[in-house]
């Protein structure tokens, strides 16, 4: 049981300072082009997958 409070704990810390819900996102936080790339592959591909599979 201490282990698991002490995980929510550092789950709870370690976020603190990261919510850009209203900020603006720094460079140095940005994910780069190629994960936004895979990204935009994944959805692409994926997309009509679904649209084939509801037909």
């Amino acid at each position: 049981m201490q282990i698991l409070r002490h995980s929510a704990d550092a789950i709870q810390h370690a976020g603190e300072g990261r919510d850009y819900c209203t900020d603006v996102v720094p460079l140095s936080d940005r994910r780069g082009p190629a994960t936004l790339g895979l990204l935009w592959v994944t959805m692409v591909t994926g997309f009509p997958t679904v649209l084939i599979g509801f037909e």
